[in-house]
Order: C-alpha cells, then structure tokens, then sequence
C-alpha cells in the first residue's frame, strides 16, 4: 500500500470520529436544552391575621383581642407561649385573665386560644394592660409579628354573658364612692406616693431576666416553673430609694418579697431599683412559683420602705 493512499485512509477514519463525536455532542446538547429543569422553592413560614375583635369593659382592669390568624407554610408547629408583647407581656400568662373574667360574671368558656401555631387558622386570646394603647403587638419570633389596631374597642359586656343588674345601669358615676388609693386593702393597679409611682404589675419572660454577675449581666436561668412580675417605678423626688418592698397578690393568701440582687429585664434594660438611689425609675422583681399559687388577678398592694422614713 503506497503512503499517499494510508494516509487517505487515516483521513477518512478520523473524519468518521470526528463526526460521530460531533453528532453525539449535539445530541447531547439538544437533550439538556429540551429537559425541563425542576426547582423546588421551599415556602417561608409566615403568619397573618385574618380578623380580630379588641373589647374594653368598665368592670373589667384590662383589654383584651380575641383574634384569629392563618399558619402557612409551618413545619409542624410554632410554640407562642414565652412569645413577648409590646407590652413585654408574655403571651403564655393570659389564660389565668379568662378566670378572672368567669370570676366577675362573664362567661369566656367559649374564647379558645392555642399556645401553638400551625397551618391553617388558629385562635388567640390576648390582654391589654394599658387601657390608653392605640397599637398593639406580638412578636411570633424574630421574623413574624403581628400588629393590632386598638382604636376602636368593643364595650358592650353582654357579648359574654355578663348580666348587666338594672340598678347599676342606672346608677351616675358621681353616687359611687370614691376608691381612697392610700387604703392598703383597696385593690389596686396603680398607686402613687409624694415620692415616687408605681405602675401596672406586668409578668415577664424568664428568659428576659439578667442578673449582673461580676462586670456583665447574663441570663438568671430560672426554672420553667418559676413565674416572674415587675412592678415600674418612677421616682418622683430625687434622692429617693426604696429599701424593702412586698407584694400582696388581691385574693392570694402570700406575700412576696422583692429580688435584691442586681437584675436588668433584657427586652427593656431597666434594672432593678431596690437599693438603688442612681435610678430615676426602675423595676421592682418578684418571684412566684407557679406550681405553689396560681394567678388570676394582677390587681396588687404594695408595702415598701423608703430610706430615711
């Protein structure tokens, strides 16, 4: 075989390759172009309001949203109970309120509320302390917060049951007596002394409750069981500091001694103002073991000694 015709003969066997590869890569490439392509979005959890109603009775010493908000796209569940309000109440102590509410006549058997989320629709119950709020909140978690509108309140009580007694309907404001605020047993809300305020007693979070150990606060680390209240304090003439103070729970047979140690409530960095004659207001912490005393009011008195007096 002469050389001219072998390598005529490689030609063409090389051409054939060459062909062939070419003809398998465009096979190739019409394939993939012709896949469809599956991309599967995980849908993000998220919760919404569907309707809720905000009612605000004369009898009653707080508000409260019986709300109905729709779970999409949650795996499993989202626990609510330790979630906070804005005002840095925690979601989970609002059924001890529905008792107080059978306790005065209304009948609440009917209001559900769940302390778990899942798809679909579910119930809240959620009390109002500050009967001045015009916007109110609760945050989920980080990522979800619901926001009610507080402007428009529902009054009328027979909506649960209450019965309404003819004489009181008829009776004028100005022929009730009035509540003296310096009668240790008048249940109260707020009470305020020539020296300083309290507020409204507010549980909080037991994960939000810091207690300084030597330079920097970290978290107290209470028990599941323990309960936890703050009672706001505003000084009203400086240098004043408060040295003991008690709590008296209306209809619960305990007194509770203030924390002394030095704690601060993360969500608001207010520290404790026991002691503490720097602060012009402050918080007063109390602890109840919740598995010993439950608690259905948060009306309250409070016994305190102030230094020098």
């Amino acid at each position: 075989m002469s050389t001219k015709k072998l390598y005529e003969g490689i030609l063409i066997f090389l051409s054939i390759v060459l062909l062939i590869t070419a003809g398998f890569s465009f096979y190739k490439v019409i394939e993939l172009n012709t896949k469809k392509s599956v991309v599967i979005v995980e849908e993000k959890p998220s919760v919404t309001i569907d309707e809720y109603k905000y009612y605000k009775f004369d009898n009653l010493s707080f508000g409260f949203i019986v709300a109905t908000v729709e779970g999409k796209g949650i795996v499993d569940s989202i626990s609510i109970e330790d979630s906070m309000t804005s005002e840095n109440t925690r979601y989970g102590s609002f059924v001890s309120f529905l008792d107080t509410m059978r306790g005065v006549g209304y009948k609440s058997d009917h209001i559900s509320s769940v302390n778990v989320l899942k798809n679909g629709f579910n119930e809240l119950f959620l009390v109002v302390t500050d009967p001045n709020l015009k916007e109110y909140e609760l945050s989920v978690n980080n990522e979800i917060k619901l926001t009610f509108d507080l402007s428009n309140p529902i009054s009328d009580k027979t909506i649960f049951g209450f019965v309404v007694d003819p004489d009181e309907e008829n009776e004028q404001p100005n022929n009730k007596p009035p509540v003296d605020s310096g009668d240790p047993s008048t249940p109260i809300d707020v009470r305020e002394h020539e020296s300083l305020k309290l507020d409204k007693l507010v549980e909080v979070n037991l994960g939000s409750v810091f207690v300084l150990e030597g330079s920097k606060y970290v978290e107290m680390g209470y028990p599941s069981n323990t309960r936890v209240f703050v009672v706001p304090v505003t000084i009203l003439k400086p240098g004043t500091v408060i040295t003991s103070a008690s709590l008296k729970l209306v209809g619960l047979d305990a007194t509770f001694t203030a924390i002394p140690e030095k704690l601060k409530l993360e969500t608001s960095g207010k520290l404790n103002i026991l002691n503490n004659g720097e602060l012009t207001s402050g918080l007063l912490f109390f602890e109840i073991n919740g598995a010993e005393y439950e608690v259905t009011t948060f009306s309250y008195n409070l016994d305190f000694t102030i230094e020098g007096e």
